[in-house]
């Protein structure tokens, strides 16, 4: 007679399901905590944070005008292996309603849809930052996408699809 072993299929998919649940309440917890942070600040302290984490990016979309995009953050893990990407979307144009049509940037996770589906990814939009004005909308998300990525210390991870803090590098 057949007896199952300590990792059976139903143990093995209650671990990821529990995983699962821990990483999106610590996602929760971390987007909490800096949206109360950004909450109780007067926008002379926001201004000053983007000038600092900023530096040109008030020059930049200064030279641009509104166009009506809602820049948003959203996190996309692998259901076959795991692979977590937490990322920003604020290009020309874009809303959260376009999400799924958006694969997003890492070549990882491009291949894990190639070779298994895109039902093999579940995609989650985190936020979306359609109650700032623009370009502030854009800071906001970019800024939050950083806050998670040192959270997590994501960059070297085998378990991120995330290869650098986006702000590290000059967005």
């Amino acid at each position: 007679m057949y007896r199952a072993s300590a990792n059976s299929s139903s143990e093995i998919l209650e671990k990821v399901r529990l995983m699962t649940n821990d990483i999106y309440a610590e996602l929760r917890k971390v987007e909490e905590q800096y949206m109360a942070e950004v909450l109780s600040q007067t926008p002379e302290e926001r201004m000053a944070v983007y000038k600092d984490r900023m530096p040109k990016a008030d020059e930049f979309y200064s030279k641009r005008e509104d166009d009506g995009r809602i820049p948003y953050v959203y996190f996309q893990r692998s259901r076959i292996s795991g692979l977590k990407n937490y990322g920003v979307k604020y290009a020309e144009g874009c809303h959260p309603d376009g999400f799924y049509h958006y694969f997003s940037s890492p070549k990882k996770i491009h291949a894990l849809v190639e070779e298994h589906g895109k039902d093999s990814i579940d995609w989650n939009i985190r936020r979306r930052f359609d109650n700032f004005e623009f370009p502030y909308n854009i800071f906001e998300a970019c800024l939050i996408e950083e806050a998670i990525h040192r959270h997590f210390e994501v960059v070297g991870k085998d378990d991120w699809a995330n290869g650098h803090i986006a702000l590290s590098t000059g967005y």
